[in-house]
């Protein structure tokens, strides 16, 4: 194989090894809290764990453009967030069959 045509295999390998880190990450960040009408904790729902990941997606890049200092920390908050909506994105449906293994859990 030539240098040219290894070189798309280890990029796609790269980014499925940083994506299932990203999505790890992100599913261990997202620890969602509940209270009852009796203010007492329950487990989320599926779309509140779901919300809770993109509340904090938000939040970051907030955080993030209040510390920037250049143009390029700029670019890097977007960039950074269209990750964290990603992982979120891709996330969700292992939270929905989770959810469905467990409906109590």
């Amino acid at each position: 194989m030539s240098f040219l045509a290894q070189r798309p295999l280890r990029l796609a390998l790269i980014l499925l090894l940083s994506l299932g880190a990203t999505l790890a990450a992100a599913q261990s960040v997202w620890a969602c809290e509940a209270i009852d009408r009796y203010d007492y904790p329950r487990p989320c729902t599926f779309l509140e764990k779901y919300g809770e990941c993109l509340w904090g997606v938000f939040d970051a890049q907030d955080q993030c453009f209040e510390r920037k200092e250049t143009f390029l920390d700029g670019l890097r908050c977007h960039a950074g967030t269209q990750v964290d909506l990603l992982a979120c994105n891709l996330g969700m449906p292992f939270d929905f069959i989770g959810t469905i293994l467990n409906p109590f859990g």
